[in-house]
């Protein structure tokens, strides 16, 4: 669910007053997938299953209603939408934290913060920022629709 949210969470969202925070019950679209994933899990058909986009209330509910933790929550995260909070849930939970956008999708790499860390340090700014993931143990998936900078 990266930027659009699925028709059928739409029109969960238009039944409950239109929040998504509302707290989830069997019936939610969320923890059905959940529930289909936990089965692929357990007959073997795939090693680890994750969520994407779960803050630390929808961990807790999920984790509240499986004996299963998910592997990784996939979730935009960088220097400049730093989730302290999530990220210290899902260390002590055994959850990796995977960093989609972690080079802003390039909004955020002429910070002059940014450019005078890679001069110091005589990196890219892409460098610095995907080095502040590492460093903060996240597994970072950079992106660039540029071909050349691919490489």
């Amino acid at each position: 669910m990266h930027g659009r949210l699925p028709l059928p969470v739409l029109r969960e969202m238009a039944k409950r007053g239109g929040s998504h925070e509302s707290p989830r019950n069997e019936e939610d679209p969320e923890i059905k997938a959940w529930k289909a994933l936990v089965e692929l899990q357990r007959r073997g058909s795939c090693r680890a299953i994750g969520v994407s986009n779960y803050t630390v209330r929808h961990l807790q509910e999920l984790l509240g209603g499986s004996d299963v933790t998910p592997a990784v929550n996939q979730v935009e995260f960088n220097p400049f939408l730093y989730q302290k909070e999530l990220l210290r849930f899902c260390d002590g939970k055994g959850i990796q934290l995977e960093a989609y956008s972690p080079l802003t999708r390039g909004h955020k790499l002429d910070h002059p913060v940014v450019l005078d860390v890679a001069r110091r340090y005589s990196k890219s700014p892409a460098q610095v920022m995907i080095r502040w993931g590492l460093q903060h143990g996240l597994v970072v998936i950079p992106k660039s629709a540029h071909p050349p900078r691919e490489d």
